[in-house]
């Protein structure tokens, strides 16, 4: 029950953070929390721990892959051309 629990509180984390938005930041905090949740249950447990089964069933489900996709697609959305033309001009680029 506890893996379905943790499991369950990520995936509205990770629901939420896309829905609403969240900055690259956000993101990577969401990403170290799991990240630190399997290594933790890793070190503890082993590989039936309950942070290492927590992780694996986020995999499973394919929350890890959303909320990579969903960074990746912020990381494009700022590097893209567009954003690249608003930041030239409100910085004055394109007069040199």
């Amino acid at each position: 029950p506890e893996v379905l629990k943790n499991t369950k509180e990520i995936q509205e984390i990770i629901d939420s953070a896309i829905e609403n938005e969240a900055p690259i930041e956000e993101l990577k905090k969401i990403r170290d929390k799991i990240k630190n949740l399997r290594k933790t249950g890793l070190e503890s447990g082993g590989e039936f721990s309950v942070g290492n089964l927590t992780f694996k069933k986020l995999r499973h489900t394919g929350y890890i892959k959303k909320l990579y996709d969903y960074k990746a697609y912020i990381q494009d959305k700022e590097l893209s051309l567009e954003s690249f033309s608003s930041f030239a001009k409100r910085n004055n680029l394109f007069s040199l």
